[in-house]
């Protein structure tokens, strides 16, 4: 194991892509070898953008959906398995009532599910075609990390977070597919659930033009205390950067924020 995954410290592997609408076994292979490249660093867990596996071509997401237990699954558990690494990735996914929900897996290199989370809060088109998920998923462990997950839109509201984080949440798993013009937003909020909630925050984005719309990119980590520890920009490309949970320490002493809420105040 690398010594950045020693003592509660884990190497983190922001892998940002290009969709290609509807190609599933182009953008398998694309995030074989981008996952192969974050093992390559060191990494011990990957995170994958949204809409990774089939893109977000609205009119075929039923046709391009699949059961939880499908191939897709599969071929994920063959990718972190293959690299030795904790995979983050998402799949639309078809339930026995015919919905279709926005799917986060996270998969351990062993191939055991650790979480599997429906995105609870839908952009735009997403409401016509998926249906909302019906709760937040409890916070897992893996390599002495607590991660919580979430997914794009969600983290554009402080409550999920703030749940999660409550839970014993100490790093947030944030795949996403955010568009122009909102990539300075979501820097912003990114940056605020890591401060506000004393945790890291590992921001996956997809880049390029799928679905008529143009994402943004710059997946990023950010850290307890604010500071954006690696930055994709806009391009294809893998950056990495590590969970030190000493830091949420740190942040803590100068004001906790989780310890000094007044949750009577809050209606």
């Amino acid at each position: 194991m690398d010594a950045s995954q020693d003592h509660g410290s884990l190497r983190v592997a922001l892998i940002q892509l290009r969709p290609a609408d509807g190609d599933k076994a182009r953008n398998l292979a694309a995030a074989g070898e981008a996952v192969a490249a974050a093992a390559a660093q060191g990494a011990g867990l990957a995170v994958l953008p949204e809409y990774a596996l089939a893109g977000f071509p609205a009119e075929r997401m039923r046709e391009l959906a699949e059961p939880l237990d499908g191939p897709s699954l599969s071929a994920f558990r063959d990718l972190a398995a293959g690299a030795g690494v904790c995979l983050v990735a998402g799949l639309p996914r078809l339930d026995e009532a015919g919905r279709i929900f926005d799917t986060t897996v996270v998969l351990a290199p062993d191939g055991a599910l650790l979480t599997v989370y429906d995105k609870t809060h839908l952009f735009d088109r997403e409401r016509a075609v998926f249906t909302p998920g019906a709760a937040l998923q409890p916070p897992f462990e893996f390599a002495g990390v607590r991660f919580g997950v979430l997914c794009c839109f969600d983290v554009e509201f402080p409550e999920p977070a703030r749940t999660l984080a409550l839970r014993g949440a100490q790093c947030l798993l944030v795949p996403s597919a955010n568009m122009e013009p909102w990539g300075p937003a979501h820097r912003a909020f990114v940056r605020a659930r890591a401060l506000e909630n004393h945790c890291f925050v590992a921001y996956a984005n997809a880049v390029g033009s799928a679905s008529g719309y143009r994402f943004e990119g710059e997946s990023c980590l950010v850290d307890p205390r604010g500071r954006v520890l690696c930055d994709a920009g806009r391009g294809e490309t893998v950056v990495w950067g590590d969970v030190d949970l000493a830091v949420a320490g740190e942040a803590r002493a100068v004001g906790d924020y989780l310890a000094q809420r007044r949750p009577e105040l809050y209606d």
